[in-house]
């Protein structure tokens, strides 16, 4: 599923200004694999690998068995990014290449860059103070050639099945 969001965020706006590789670079889609996979990885793997009942994840596959897409939602209470969690992701992904001796392939900002992510969090907690609990979705990607062919509605019409009866808000960066 990693593999799932790393290459449907090699366009991804965010992603390539975090990266600042250029389309003259001839590994760009290679780098930009490497950085979305580390990354997803980072934000994804506590969820995938933890037996908690409400972290969740879910996958679309194609009539072939293929899969397309794929969402990772976990409840607001829940916190992604414990000391457990970063050990076990530093042991099982790596630290991200813009902090790695891989950082040469980067833009000399890009860890800069990356650092100013961590704004996000913060502005989710602002703008999500007022609900005691909503379904955070950590991250939701269909491939390239896939999209626009109703795969992305159906992950997210799953996610509002799911969140409806509960009457529980979502919250997508």
């Amino acid at each position: 599923m990693l593999d799932i969001f790393a290459e449907s965020f090699l366009n991804d706006p965010m992603t390539t200004w975090v990266t600042g590789l250029t389309e003259d670079n001839e590994r760009k889609a290679e780098l930009q694999f490497i950085f979305n996979r580390s990354i997803m990885g980072w934000a994804n793997r506590p969820i995938l690998v933890r037996k908690k009942r409400d972290r969740r994840w879910n996958g679309i596959r194609t009539d072939k068995s293929k899969m397309v897409g794929a969402v990772s939602i976990m409840p607001s209470r829940y916190r992604n990014c414990t000391f457990l969690d970063i050990l076990s992701n530093l042991f099982n992904i790596g630290a991200p290449p813009v902090y790695t001796s891989d950082k040469i392939n980067y833009d000399v900002d890009a860890a800069k860059r990356f650092d100013c992510l961590n704004t996000l969090e913060k502005k989710r907690k602002y703008i999500m103070k007022n609900y005691k609990d909503y379904l955070y979705i950590q991250t939701i990607g269909v491939l390239d050639a896939y999209r626009s062919k109703g795969h992305d509605g159906k992950l997210l019409h799953a996610l509002l099945l799911a969140a409806y009866p509960i009457q529980m808000p979502l919250d997508l960066e």
